[in-house]
């Protein structure tokens, strides 16, 4: 990334915005938050205040869900951290399209992403509350909000070690495994390994992307980007309108799902946005969920 916070230690509440230094062998130990934005927009960064952040982000101003998140990554011994809404600067397109853009290297390199799956918002804590006298039945990933979230996505099958802090538990993914707290280990299927197919893999991505929610309908292509380029590196072909020349035939055999069940927002699910996105041919011209 271009930018990261520098949230220094336990011992003092200093937050600052700062350049960060890419040009060392090697690269610096940052963690990276993953959360939903919410329905009003977390405290960010922009041109007006960029300065003032660079000198100091009041410990007062920072939402509970921030304050949490770099209270854990203090006591892991983490002094730098990730946090798309203050780290880009929200109100310059090119600032967002050039950052937005990194995505991919941004969680892939990071030593730890730290997921706020039982969090709405910003406002919310990172911690969840356990009743030490219940034993909870098992949560559904799906159910939390941050896995319905379009780029969370992309955030989980591009990062290398993930811990999700849920309402009952933590749960961890990472390159060779997934453990919980409920039901031990497995073997994580999140990983995109170099013999799977990628054509069938693809389509399995895109009928799991376009059944998330994405806040602005012009985000159909930018939180779908880092995986697409990670896809690119080892599929060495041409990436057109979220499909690959290679497989093109085959990419284009998608059809809408009938998922409605009568509600207003289901009936209108799969009409065409308003404003262009995607060409008619593509998938992503079309709002909901799609099949291969």
């Amino acid at each position: 990334p271009r930018r990261i916070l520098d949230v220094g230690s336990a011992d003092n509440n200093h937050v600052r915005l700062k350049i960060f230094d890419a040009t060392a062998d090697e690269i610096p130990k940052y963690a990276c938050l993953s959360h939903c934005w919410g329905s009003s927009r977390p405290l960010s960064t922009t041109t007006a205040n960029l300065d003032s952040h660079e000198r100091e982000i009041l410990w007062s101003s920072l939402p509970p869900l921030f304050q949490d998140t770099i209270a854990y990554v203090r006591r892991l011994g983490i002094s730098l951290l990730w946090i798309d809404s203050l780290c880009i600067i929200q109100d310059d397109k090119d600032d967002w399209r050039k950052e937005a853009a990194k995505m991919a290297s941004v969680y892939q390199n990071a030593y730890l992403v730290i997921s706020a799956s039982k969090s709405s918002g910003s406002e919310d804590s990172l911690f969840g509350e356990i009743d030490e006298q219940l034993k909870p039945s098992i949560i559904p990933p799906s159910a939390l909000p941050t896995f319905n979230r379009g780029w969370i996505y992309q955030e989980r099958i591009l990062s290398s070690r993930i811990l999700h802090f849920g309402p009952q538990e933590l749960s961890w993914e990472c390159l060779q495994e997934s453990a919980c707290q409920c039901t031990g280990q497995h073997t994580s299927s999140a990983t995109i390994e170099p013999d799977m197919i990628h054509t069938m893999t693809w389509h399995m991505i895109v009928e799991d992307y376009t059944c998330l929610h994405l806040t602005f309908e012009s985000d159909i292509f930018p939180a779908i980007s880092g995986i697409a380029t990670r896809f690119q590196s080892s599929l060495g072909s041409e990436y057109v309108a979220g499909m690959w020349r290679k497989s093109l035939i085959h990419d284009l055999a998608w059809h809408t799902e009938n998922t409605s069940d009568g509600t207003p927002e289901r009936i209108e699910w799969h009409q065409r946005p308003k404003a262009w996105r995607a060409p008619t041919w593509s998938w992503a011209a079309v709002r909901g969920q799609v099949r291969f």
